[in-house]
């Protein structure tokens, strides 16, 4: 599996599942979530992993990463 890596160091407020499915099916992979929303992440921390490593490349990393939304305070939701 590939890791999926934050771009930022921020409070990870949402995650967009439904695309995520979407990228999912798409591209033939399994995705793993390992963050939740509420959760502080730094900088490169793994966020998710995304499989077969054959089949992800850096586009679809950038795909994955831009469904997870960031923002300085934690959210509830």
């Amino acid at each position: 599996h590939c890791s999926v890596d934050s771009a930022r160091s921020d409070y990870l407020q949402a995650v967009n599942v439904d695309r995520l499915l979407q990228i999912a099916k798409e591209h033939d992979l399994v995705l793993s979530i390992l963050r939740r929303p509420g959760k502080f992440c730094f900088k490169g921390d793994p966020i998710a992993l995304a499989g077969p490593s054959a089949k992800v490349d850096d586009a679809i990393v950038e795909s994955i990463r831009s469904e997870f939304f960031f923002g300085h305070r934690r959210t509830l939701v």
